[in-house]
């Protein structure tokens, strides 16, 4: 389910790394993601069934946010809630003060998501190569 989050089209253009993932190496991933004590890994679910995922990679004060939407939950508001709700859960399993999102600026929907959560634009970064717009929640 996971893997086939993370291979949908949307999801793959949006990334930073746009090429299908094999089933070995999501695999290999996705262990290391549960076994890394600075990752807290989350599963959306709506009406007891799983939707997404989000993700924290804590370094130093903040953490890393990536999220996935299954596609047929897409545009209800479910990220952004789910957003809302694992954020500040964040800040008790990590002791981070802040959660940094990087968006491709193309990505208007996940833009738009992350600004109605509360994330604000603090500046155009590049990430791997190509052009992103760096969002922060400060969690103080």
């Amino acid at each position: 389910m996971v893997w086939a989050w993370a291979n949908d089209a949307l999801v793959r253009a949006s990334s930073f790394h746009p090429r299908f993932i094999p089933w070995e190496d999501h695999q290999r991933w996705f262990r290391r993601k549960l076994d890394d004590a600075h990752c807290q890994y989350l599963i959306v679910l709506e009406d007891a069934q799983p939707v997404g995922q989000l993700r924290f990679e804590a370094c130093g004060g903040s953490a890393v946010v990536h999220i996935s939407l299954s596609p047929h939950v897409r545009g209800r508001g479910i990220g952004g809630a789910a957003l809302g709700l694992a954020c500040p859960l964040v800040r008790v399993g990590t002791g981070v003060g802040r959660i940094v999102a990087h968006i491709k600026p193309d990505n208007v929907a996940s833009l738009r998501m992350f600004m109605k959560a509360g994330f604000r634009h603090v500046a155009s970064v590049q990430v791997d190569g190509h052009l992103a717009e760096e969002l922060v929640l400060d969690l103080s």
